[in-house]
């Protein structure tokens, strides 16, 4: 458990859950039983944002991935705004908590190295390169110029920016798609360190704050 008077403060980034809606946002000011945060004239106005409403509220620091409930005490629609109730305490969440609430992935473009894994293959030297499209906390979608077949095992080398060191998982080609001469392949993660997960998760909540903010990135119902 850490205390929400050190993490919990002026421009801090958030994503707020929903029953039905989830959105990124930013704290706006801080006062002694509520926060407010900037929200959203569709979320706010469309959505039954209302108060009284439970909201579950996420956060990294450092390395972690910590969540809060919470609930609306008051909306205004312009400009929009949300007041939330100050949470007592926050814990760190598991990381297939995210995967349930709904949190998928974002696009992007990843450079990485890979190479197929032959039966009884005792080291890996990794001589093929691809581009990861988009990249969630389960699979990525990767372009690459070589076919692999469906069901094919694949050793991978991914560089991250929330990561100075690249780290190595393992995939399973689940689709593949011709397009001209490049190969649109969707790769389902079949072993990973959950520290590794970590990583990946914190990058997609990272990057779509940084869409939201550029105002690439629209609300999504989760």
């Amino acid at each position: 458990m850490i205390g929400t008077l050190e993490f919990l403060k002026e421009n801090q980034q958030l994503k707020l859950e929903g029953e039905n809606h989830s959105f990124i946002t930013t704290i706006e000011s801080v006062k002694p039983n509520f926060f407010t945060v900037k929200g959203d004239h569709q979320i706010i106005e469309h959505l039954s944002v209302h108060i009284g409403a439970k909201m579950k509220g996420i956060f990294i620091h450092e390395d972690s991935i910590y969540s809060f409930e919470t609930k609306v005490v008051r909306k205004e629609i312009a400009p929009p705004r949300l007041s939330l109730s100050w949470p007592k305490e926050v814990v760190e969440d598991k990381v297939k908590c995210y995967q349930r609430a709904g949190f998928t992935g974002v696009e992007g473009y990843l450079p990485f190295r890979y190479e197929p894994v032959k039966k009884g293959q005792d080291t890996i030297e990794f001589t093929k390169q691809g581009v990861a499209t988009w990249i969630g906390g389960d699979e990525l979608n990767m372009i690459s110029i070589f076919e692999i077949p469906k069901g094919s095992l694949l050793a991978l080398e991914l560089q991250q920016p929330v990561s100075p060191v690249p780290f190595r998982f393992f995939g399973k080609v689940h689709k593949i798609k011709q397009h001209g001469s490049l190969y649109h392949i969707r790769l389902l993660f079949e072993a990973i360190r959950e520290k590794d997960r970590d990583l990946i998760l914190k990058y997609c909540l990272q990057k779509q704050a940084q869409l939201n903010r550029t105002g690439l990135l629209k609300p999504s119902e989760s």
